[in-house]
């Protein structure tokens, strides 16, 4: 089994790399020392596009801090980018791991 990167988007569904890519990934200290990760996306696709996106956020050894933030529906327009933001509760975050799925479909 290979490891999964981390500070990084993974995707849960092969088709979903070739329909939504990652334009730009940030993370960041908030003033109460907790980490801030965005990720913005860009639909590579036609028609419009939904997905779900949650964060894992891990210790040095990759030990989760907290339990996985909630799953949260992002909308793409078609050729548009769209962003997502997650915040840490616990102030021992070093690592994080964005996840997708493929979501329900869009308003």
């Amino acid at each position: 089994m290979t490891p999964i990167p981390v500070n990084s988007v993974e995707y849960s569904n092969w088709a979903t790399p070739a329909q939504l890519t990652v334009q730009h990934l940030f993370a960041s200290r908030t003033p109460a020392n907790t980490v801030q990760v965005t990720a913005r996306f860009v639909s590579c696709m036609n028609t419009p596009l939904a997905i779900k996106v949650r964060t894992s956020f891990m210790d040095a050894n990759q030990a989760p801090t907290e339990e996985p933030s909630a799953w949260q529906s992002v909308f793409l327009q078609p050729h548009l980018t769209a962003t997502y933001t997650e915040r840490s509760t616990s102030k021992a975050v070093m690592l994080y791991l964005i996840e997708v799925m493929p979501g329900d479909s869009g308003p």
